[in-house]
C-alpha cells in the first residue's frame, strides 16, 4: 500500500508540473482510464547502453527500483499531453508551429537530462525515495517528448509529400526532430512543402492559406479520412500504417539515444520499453 501511495503521489506531482492543478486530478480514475500498452505496442531494446552500470555497490538499490512503474509513467505522460496541453500547437506539431515544436522537444529533453542526472547523483548518495521521484519526472519528460516526436508523422503532410519520390516503403525515412540538427532537418522539409493541419482551438497559428485542417490531414488512426486512405503504389498500405511505422522508428531512435546517454533509465526499465504510438485523445476531458 505504501509503495502504491508513493507512486500515486509522484504521478500527481508530475502532472502538476505539466500544468494541471491537484483539484483537476482524480488518480483512481486516471489509473483506470489510461490504457496499458496494446498489442501493436513496440519493444525498444537498448543495445547501445552501458551494460556495466549495475555492476557496482548500487546494484541492490537499483534492483529494488527496477519496475514497470517508470514505463507506466511514460505511458501516462504520452496520453496526458492531449489533455493538459491540448491547445498548445507546439506539443503536437499543429498549426505549422514547427519552430515551437522543435524548441519544446528540446526543452523536454533538457528537463529529462536534469532529472536523470539528479537521479544518478542521488543513487550514488543512496537516497532511494528521491531517486524514485527524479526517475518518475525523467520518464514523464520522456513520454511528453515522444508524443510530439510521433505527432510529426500523424499531423503533418510528411508522408504525403514523400509518396511520389518513394519507390519502396523503406524510402520513407525518420526525421530527427530532436538533437542539434533538429531545426535544420525540419526546415529542409518545410522548403519541400511540409505543412501541418490547422487546429482552430490551438495556438499559435502559423499556417498560411490555403491550408488543410487537422481533421483533413490527421493520420492518428486508421479511422480518419486521411489515415484510411490507401497508397496504391505500395500495395494499398494506408497513410496511417506508414505514419505509424515512422512514429515507431522515431520513438525507438529517440529512446535509444536517451538510454545510451543515461544508463540509469535503461537499468530501471530493464532494457525494454513498450509504448503506444499515434495517440490523439483530445476529445477526452480530465475530470
Amino acid at each position: 500500500m505504501f509503495n502504491r501511495f508513493q507512486h500515486s503521489l509522484a504521478i500527481i506531482f508530475s502532472l502538476m508540473a505539466m500544468g494541471a492543478s491537484a483539484a483537476d486530478i482524480d488518480m483512481e480514475k486516471l489509473q483506470q482510464e489510461i490504457p496499458a500498452a496494446k498489442d501493436e505496442s513496440i519493444s525498444v531494446i537498448c543495445e547501445r547502453c552501458n551494460s556495466d552500470f549495475k555492476i557496482s555497490e548500487h546494484k541492490i538499490l537499483l534492483d529494488g527500483l527496477s519496475s514497470r512503474k517508470y514505463v507506466r509513467q511514460m505511458q501516462i505522460a504520452l496520453y496526458m499531453q492531449d489533455i493538459v496541453h491540448q491547445t498548445a500547437s507546439k506539443a503536437h506539431f499543429d498549426n505549422c508551429d514547427f519552430s515551437g515544436a522543435i524548441a519544446y522537444i528540446a526543452q523536454l529533453k533538457a528537463e529529462l537530462d536534469e532529472h536523470a542526472e539528479a537521479a544518478t547523483i542521488l543513487l550514488m548518495a543512496k537516497k532511494p525515495l528521491l531517486v524514485n521521484l527524479e526517475l518518475n519526472l525523467a520518464f514523464l519528460s520522456l513520454g511528453q517528448a515522444l508524443h510530439g516526436i510521433q505527432d510529426f508523422y500523424a499531423h503533418t503532410n510528411y508522408v504525403e509529400i514523400n509518396i511520389d519520390d518513394a519507390s519502396a516503403l523503406s524510402d520513407f525515412k525518420v526525421v530527427k526532430t530532436w538533437g542539434n540538427q533538429a531545426e535544420e532537418n525540419v526546415k529542409k522539409w518545410q522548403e519541400a512543402g511540409l505543412t501541418s493541419g490547422y487546429v482552430s482551438w490551438g495556438t499559435p497559428k502559423k499556417c498560411t492559406a490555403p491550408y488543410e485542417t487537422h481533421g483533413e490531414m490527421a493520420k492518428d488512426s486508421k479511422e480518419t479520412d486521411r489515415g484510411k486512405k490507401a497508397i496504391s503504389k505500395f500495395g494499398n498500405v494506408t497513410h496511417f500504417e506508414v505514419a505509424q511505422r515512422l512514429a515507431k522508428d522515431a520513438s525507438r531512435q529517440f529512446i535509444l539515444d536517451v538510454f545510451a546517454e543515461w544508463p540509469i533509465l535503461n537499468a530501471v526499465s530493464q532494457g525494454t520499453i513498450k509504448l503506444d504510438v499515434l495517440v490523439d485523445g483530445r476529445a477526452t476531458v480530465l475530470r
